[in-house]
């Protein structure tokens, strides 16, 4: 019987582990040098899989990853752009505005009156002309006027 401190703070006694059976011996298994081949090209073959596998996995993940930056690349260029296109808007906007404003009839006429001293047309400056009798031609001083056709017609009679 083990005698207790009052206080419950003696180390407890150490008890022996138990012991444990020996481990069995490993069988050794003789294989020929035919096997041992065979088994080291499985290997071999399998590891080469493995690594074909994982750099193929590897190139599709970085093709992922590069076609998501190209991506983002592009559509950072098409705000830029669509930004652009808002400020040129908002810029044709206002000199569209501008410029109706300037070529007004009213400014039109303000400066012409006002800059060139132009005054509007009174009926009695306006002439009218009659076009009906048809196109004719008037040569001053009594002059004969002679076509080409008939400059051809002297020049094969002489």
């Amino acid at each position: 019987m083990a005698v207790r401190d009052y206080y419950g703070t003696s180390a407890p006694k150490v008890q022996p582990l138990p012991q444990r059976a020996p481990a069995p011996a490993p069988q050794v298994v003789r294989r020929s040098k035919n096997s041992l081949k065979r088994e080291t090209r499985k290997a071999r073959a399998q590891a080469i899989k493995l690594l074909a596998v994982s750099a193929v996995l590897f190139l599709v993940l970085g093709f992922q990853i590069y076609g998501h930056v190209r991506v983002e690349e592009l559509n950072r260029k098409i705000e830029d752009v669509n930004s652009q296109i808002s400020v040129m808007e908002s810029e044709n906007t206002r000199l569209t505005k501008d410029l109706n404003a300037s070529a007004s009839l009213d400014k039109v006429e303000e400066y012409a009156v006002s800059t060139l001293g132009m005054v509007k047309v009174q009926n009695h400056q306006v002439n009218y002309m009659n076009l009906s009798k048809g196109d004719s031609v008037e040569v001053s001083g009594g002059k004969t006027h002679q076509t080409l056709l008939q400059r051809i017609q002297i020049m094969f009679q002489k």
